[in-house]
């Protein structure tokens, strides 16, 4: 047996779960997750294979907020609790929240990325609106790798996942999941592996997207931070040149845009692709541990297939009941494909048809996954203008949805509410 061999088998993988907190929401969800991760246990039994630190990342100075700091300490002494109780089955703690999950993590620590209020920016709505949209994201990553390659955590993990607020556990044992992933990583020459996006927001434009952004790989994902091609995206995507990515890009977009310019031959990256012998699984999109819905409308019946979810649950909602809904139906011709899409899957039991032209009053029974659809046509009473009015007129039902015959059910569709007396409505931008 070689001495290469014995210490590729025998080394205990050191890993990090870095969970990152800004505003006083995200510090109720953190407070939240003690309680949740019960229900969503990380493990079944502590590994003996690695050492698992989970790390909480505070945007700020954690000094400065008595909330958010009383958040931290709470969870880092119940762990010490938990961990003295375990051990001697008595401790000397009389502070802190101890939870069964904590036996899966071998410690509990905190550092604050100390970003300004300038910094400590995140605008959805994009570069147009704010120059410095990504800043406190793209700060903060930096602070973590910073630790890694040169601060406090300096040799200390192997790789880690990044666990905003919003990539929420949704399968017991999601930290083995994490685990096993990890260790898969260095074998198959990984350096970055998490999700692409999942949901179909993209869909009507994405074909006029770049590919990087439309491929890359959102930043809740592990790095394996002994990987060379990792380290040359964080010196990259930090460097001061000409091209300052920092300010112009979300880092996880920049990895993906760097990577395939490399892949690509571009003389700026190529060289050291090649040097990180860099191949078509190192920046990798098969993972199990999570799943990258974003801003995603969901009900809440989906079927997630990763142990994670990355996607806040404020954008999950309850489906309207089949029978409380009608489709109402503008007609101005013969026109369109509506009525092919009627045996799909969707909610509208009833559709009402309203003809601006002259046809004669009928009802159909068509068969679809969901159970039959009644399609009534008659000719409408009133002029288009007073369609909304008319067909709420006709219906029997609490709810109805207006379209006209030029559009069709893209299924699978679901009506979503916010309760059973408040629809989810589009967003609208002011």
């Amino acid at each position: 047996v070689t001495k290469e061999f014995m210490d590729k088998t025998c080394h205990e993988e050191r890993l990090a779960v870095v969970r990152v907190f800004s505003t006083d929401e995200e510090v109720m969800l953190l407070n939240d997750s003690g309680m949740m991760w019960e229900s969503v246990m990380p493990c079944m039994t502590k590994s003996n294979k690695s050492m698992i630190d989970l790390i909480l990342v505070y945007s700020k100075d954690l000094s400065k907020n008595m909330m958010a700091q009383q958040v931290v300490m709470d969870l880092e002494d119940g762990f010490k609790m938990k961990m003295d109780m375990d051990m001697y089955n008595s401790t000397n703690m009389t502070n802190g929240t101890m939870y069964s999950w904590m036996k899966c993590f071998s410690n509990i620590k905190h550092m604050s990325a100390m970003l300004n209020p300038e910094q400590d920016v995140y605008d959805s709505n994009g570069y147009t609106t704010n120059k410095h949209w990504v800043s406190g994201p793209n700060t903060v990553f930096k602070s973590i790798m910073d630790a890694m390659y040169a601060g406090p955590y300096m040799n200390m993990y192997d790789s880690f996942f990044l666990m905003e607020m919003d990539a929420v556990p949704i399968k017991n044992y999601w930290l083995d999941q994490f685990e096993m992933e990890a260790h898969e990583m260095p074998d198959n020459n990984m350096a970055v592996r998490g999700s692409q996006y999942l949901g179909d927001k993209w869909d009507l434009f994405k074909h006029m997207m770049p590919e990087y952004l439309v491929e890359h790989i959102n930043g809740n994902a592990i790095y394996n931070l002994k990987h060379n091609w990792t380290q040359f995206l964080y010196t990259s995507f930090t460097a001061h040149g000409p091209m300052n990515m920092m300010e112009e890009m979300a880092f996880d977009v920049a990895f993906a845009m760097v990577t395939m310019a490399a892949m690509s031959g571009d003389p700026g990256f190529a060289p050291s692709w090649m040097e990180c012998k860099g191949t078509n699984m190192t920046y990798n999109a098969n993972t199990m541990l999570v799943g990258n819905y974003a801003n995603t409308l969901l009900n809440t019946s989906f079927e997630f297939p990763t142990y994670i979810r990355h996607g806040s649950s404020k954008n999950l909602f309850m489906n309207l009941p089949d029978n409380d809904v009608t489709l109402g139906v503008a007609y101005f011709d013969q026109q369109g494909h509506l009525r092919e899409t009627v045996p799909t899957n969707h909610p509208f039991k009833k559709i009402l048809g309203l003809a601006y032209f002259d046809t004669t009053m009928a009802d159909e029974e068509i068969p679809a996954p969901g159970g039959n659809v009644t399609l009534k046509m008659q000719k409408a009473t009133y002029e288009p203008m007073y369609h909304l009015c008319e067909v709420a007129k006709l219906v029997d039902t609490k709810w109805f949805a207006l379209t006209d015959n030029y559009h069709i059910v893209k299924a699978p569709v679901s009506v979503l509410m916010e309760t059973m007396d408040k629809p989810v409505l589009p967003y609208v931008l002011k």
